[in-house]
């Protein structure tokens, strides 16, 4: 009896070892599924990874779906040729942009040539993005004096509207003060000084009582120390052409400033040339 109650307890035993052994080798059900239906923090190859978390609430997904215009980065800034791309303009003004398939000087110099004496305010507004965009950006289509040409072209015909834009003056010295613009642009916004300034005020008349008037003539002084190339001489000949009839503006001033850069041994050929000659 004793040695069956000793067989039997010894069977016991080795199927509860027998159990617990395939106990931890068998996954349980479910297991492959974490907490809240997240995927597994483990891959099959025991690398760990990552778990994929959903968006949160309010937060935005890029979209999938296409979209008739290019894709631009996340928190890029948009370039003036991207802001001109998108914008409702007419025709004659991307074809001045080159937004059409003839970029050609020609075909965007005759788009200048036919703009009118009244431009609509949506004009206007593709006129100063265009005024406002950096060669760079255009140097694959024309030369740069072909470019610059352009520009000028459309900024003289801003001057020549039946009613001058308000806004123009503004646009003309924030132009020139910026220094992402070459050398010959910023040169063709000073030797527009003069020509807005008589536009806006014949003959300097009330001219004192604008402050903008104060903002040019900063200006005009501010391109004289420009001595390395030809915006210093460019500033003088303007100077001298408002000076006497405009307030704040004397002979004598532009006179010693221009004896100033003449004696300047540092000052660039072409403006020194100038300075000898006023």
């Amino acid at each position: 009896m004793k040695k069956i109650i000793v067989i039997l307890l010894g069977c016991t035993v080795l199927a509860a070892l027998a159990w617990l052994l395939f106990a931890r080798t068998k996954p349980e059900a479910g297991a492959e599924k974490q907490a809240g239906g997240l995927a597994p923090l483990v891959e099959a190859e025991g690398n760990p990874k990552e778990p994929v978390q959903p968006p949160l609430a309010g937060q935005k997904t890029l979209q999938t779906q296409k979209s008739p215009l290019p894709a631009i980065p996340i928190n890029s800034k948009l370039t003036t040729q991207q802001v001109l791309a998108v914008m409702d303009l007419p025709e004659n003004i991307r074809t001045i942009a080159g937004l059409t398939p003839d970029k050609s000087y020609q075909m965007r110099t005759k788009a200048v040539q036919s703009l009118g004496r009244e431009l609509s305010r949506k004009e206007l507004d593709g006129i100063y993005a265009f005024l406002s965009v950096k060669y760079e950006d255009y140097h694959g289509e024309l030369q740069l004096l072909e470019f610059e040409s352009i520009r000028n072209d459309t900024l003289d015909a801003l001057l020549r509207q039946k009613e001058l834009p308000s806004d123009l003056g503004k646009q003309i010295l924030k132009m020139y003060n910026d220094p992402e613009q070459n050398e010959v642009w910023r040169d063709y916004c000073v030797q527009h000084f003069g020509p807005y300034a008589q536009t806006k005020w014949k003959d300097g008349s009330g001219a004192g009582d604008d402050p903008e008037w104060a903002e040019v003539t900063n200006a005009y002084w501010q391109a004289t120390t420009e001595t390395r190339n030809t915006i210093a001489g460019t500033a003088l000949i303007g100077m001298n052409t408002l000076a006497g009839r405009y307030p704040g503006l004397t002979k004598d001033q532009v006179a010693e400033r221009s004896l100033q850069l003449a004696r300047d041994d540092s000052c660039g050929d072409a403006s020194r040339v100038t300075a000898f000659r006023m």
